[in-house]
């Protein structure tokens, strides 16, 4: 929600530094929030499985090991949602 946005973007202006960037194009701008996107959701995956329990078997594996199987249940998720969506219109 919320609280979560304003967590992310205090993050990125204290730790990263991220207000010191400067930008003039919208093209610009949006390379910029995909940046700092994705190195955002990097860090939170490296923390992830010792925050939650649900991911706590990750602990001891690397990030690309813990990435694989995260896209893997994503994969799996859009498969089943796609399937179930083309199935109603049979």
């Amino acid at each position: 929600g919320i609280r979560n946005i304003e967590t992310s973007y205090y993050e990125q202006k204290t730790f990263w530094s991220f207000c010191n960037y400067m930008v003039r194009s919208c093209k610009g701008i949006e390379m910029l929030v995909n940046l700092i996107n994705i190195s955002y959701c990097a860090m939170k995956i490296k923390i992830l499985p010792y925050h939650s329990e649900h991911f706590s078997e990750y602990r001891t594996k690397s990030v690309q090991e813990f990435r694989f199987e995260l896209s893997q249940g994503i994969r799996s998720q859009i498969f089943f949602a796609t399937f179930v969506k083309i199935s109603k219109h049979i």
